[in-house]
């Protein structure tokens, strides 16, 4: 990367964080057009883009940043958020995948996959749900309502075979 586009992304950085959202995306799309192939510069603008008119406005400069840096577990996860507030749960899910098998341990991954399983109705998802429910509960990551979709995936096995350790005791009391 040149100093130009380091000098460039520098100053968008600080306007960014100082709320001046305009003039960072300025620098941001000089960065840019300096070197097109700069996946921070991409994610720089991204990010400007996102901040000031959100997610979905800035779904061009996530998949650019993808593209060009592919093993950017957070980048994976802003394209999968940007993807969901579009209403393209698909593509969201792809992403999020994606996020997860770059970085395993990121709950805000799990959850989000969660999330947007439940929205697209948790029981066609149920092993994918599972999996990431029981990657949280080994990270002591879970939320509430994570918790009632494990009662809603339980199954008629007794609770003693049930897939979640932490729900079997719950599961136990219920019959």
């Amino acid at each position: 990367m040149s100093t130009e586009v380091e000098d460039l992304l520098s100053k968008c950085v600080e306007l960014r964080e100082a709320g001046r959202l305009d003039e960072a995306i300025i620098a941001a799309r000089r960065a840019t057009g300096v070197d097109s192939d700069s996946a921070n510069a991409a994610w720089q603008l991204g990010l400007c883009v996102a901040k000031k008119n959100g997610d979905s406005a800035a779904l061009e400069y996530f998949e650019k940043t993808v593209e060009l840096a592919e093993d950017f577990a957070y980048g994976w996860w802003r394209l999968g958020a940007a993807y969901q507030a579009l209403d393209r749960l698909d593509d969201a899910i792809s992403a999020w995948e994606r996020s997860v098998e770059l970085d395993e341990d990121s709950e805000r991954t799990r959850q989000s996959l969660i999330d947007v399983y439940i929205k697209k109705g948790v029981a066609d998802f149920k092993e994918e749900a599972l999996t990431h429910l029981l990657a949280l509960e080994n990270q002591g990551e879970l939320r509430t309502y994570d918790r009632l979709i494990q009662f809603s995936l339980s199954t008629s096995d007794p609770p003693s075979n049930h897939p979640l350790p932490s729900i079997r005791p719950c599961l136990e009391t219920k019959q």
